[in-house]
């Protein structure tokens, strides 16, 4: 592709890039692989801003200080020289407010996007029913991380469907009986899925519940369980 630029002005793509890879760089190591799936457009709409900020203030400074004023001696005229720095005829400053517009609609976008898909998706401290069988159960969502659902399974079931739950009446139940819960298990999104959830009313998830992670992580060495490993399970 041809590149066309003055002066100064093929540092355009190359501020653009290097923001860019950075950013992705510091989204990945701070939200891990499954954030980095759920937020990659917020985090290309903050670099696209960083490098439009980047773009803009050097592009006034550069213009600013190549501007040069010289007197016609003939005339007696003063005379001002500028120097441009364009990439495809548009000036530095004026990509930078282009990038600016187009980040600030990624972010827009993202954020669109991530309500939508709370409102279909397991939602973090969401009740839902679920069905077990001919029976219905309560399940909560501890955490999503890429594509595994965390959830608490509540011991209590019930003949219909529940349209609404007292969270504090909710138990664990013993552990070890057929009729217990489970504290916390994490599960492929598929897995939550097949289950037909029904969202009943949303929870803070608290520091107990979460502490969980640690005996499961210790137990089953932070597995993510398939349908078919929980159905085996469940028929031995």
């Amino acid at each position: 592709m041809l590149l066309i630029w003055k002066g100064l002005g093929f540092l355009v793509p190359v501020i653009v890039g290097g923001v860019l890879i950075m950013t992705v760089a510091v989204g990945s190591a701070v939200l891990g692989e499954g954030g980095m799936e759920r937020h990659m457009l917020t985090v290309m709409g903050v670099g696209l801003l960083l490098a439009a900020l980047a773009l803009f203030k050097l592009g006034q400074r550069l213009h600013r200080d190549s501007d040069r004023t010289m007197m016609d001696v003939a005339t007696g005229q003063t005379v001002v020289l500028r120097r441009r720095h364009t990439f495809w005829f548009i000036k530095m400053e004026g990509w930078g407010a282009l990038l600016a517009a187009a980040g600030a609609l990624a972010v827009v976008l993202s954020l669109v996007a991530g309500d939508s898909l709370a409102a279909s998706g397991p939602r973090v401290g969401g009740l839902y029913s679920t069905e077990n069988g001919e029976r219905f159960a309560v399940v909560k969502v501890l955490a999503v991380e890429g594509e595994a659902v965390h959830v608490r399974l509540y011991a209590e079931d019930f003949a219909e469907r529940p349209s609404q739950v007292d969270a504090a009446n909710l138990t664990i139940g013993d552990p070890d009986s057929l009729d217990g819960g489970v504290a916390y298990l994490a599960i492929e999104d598929d897995v939550f899925d097949v289950t037909d959830p029904k969202l009943l009313s949303v929870e803070p998830v608290t520091a107990e519940e979460l502490a969980g992670r640690k005996a499961w992580e210790t137990l089953w060495g932070g597995h993510v369980f398939s349908e078919e490993e929980l159905t085996y399970t469940g028929d031995e």
